[in-house]
């Protein structure tokens, strides 16, 4: 389960994980993510907020998921993961081989150094 909060003014969207991902949640995300885009061309940021990574409900879930960062990994700036989990700090690592997007790792309740990342240019 996924909570997404967008910042229209400063162009990033925050998703803080709570539980395993649906296809709903990637369907949700999807929509806001795409009606901004339509607006402005591009999103500044995404910051992904899970303590533990808690997986998907199915394997449709991780789909939709893979068919997200494939559509949209060139219209966002910045993909930050605050976290403490190893298995999501090696994301930015190994993802940087396939996306455009700028990733990095912050450690799991530091928002303030995430946002200040996600709108610096």
């Amino acid at each position: 389960m996924i909570n997404l909060s967008l910042n229209k003014d400063q162009g990033y969207v925050i998703i803080s994980v709570t539980g395993p991902i649906s296809v709903f949640d990637m369907e949700n995300l999807t929509e806001e993510v795409d009606h901004y885009i339509e607006e402005f061309g591009k999103l500044s940021g995404l910051i992904i907020k899970a303590n533990k990574f808690p997986g998907w409900d199915n394997l449709d879930s991780f789909f939709h998921h893979i068919k997200f960062i494939k559509d949209h990994h060139k219209v966002i700036d910045k993909v930050g993961f605050m976290t403490e989990d190893n298995l999501i700090s090696s994301f930015p690592g190994l993802a940087n081989h396939f996306v455009k997007a700028e990733l990095k790792q912050f450690d799991f309740g530091h928002m303030d150094e995430a946002v200040e990342w996600i709108c610096s240019k």
